[in-house]
């Protein structure tokens, strides 16, 4: 039997100024550990282009890894 729980693929992307993050596929949900912290303020927008960069490539390698199609819709703040 499948466990939903399993975790199928992670990886760790640096997104700069000290700050990293982890991608994970736990069943079919995504999720995102960062490390130290999630980033706040002007270290939050100055770290953006490089998270979507690590998501961007993360799903990429989902995709092709399972043959799934994958989307991505941002929510504005």
């Amino acid at each position: 039997m499948h466990d939903p729980n399993t975790v199928h693929r992670s990886r760790r992307y640096s997104c700069g100024l000290g700050y990293s993050v982890e991608f994970h596929l736990v069943g079919n949900q995504l999720g995102a550990t960062w490390s130290p912290r999630m980033p706040q303020g002007r270290d939050s927008r100055r770290t953006l282009d490089r998270y979507r960069q690590g998501r961007d490539a993360f799903l990429a390698d989902v995709s092709r890894a399972h043959g799934l199609r994958v989307a991505v819709m941002e929510v504005p703040q």
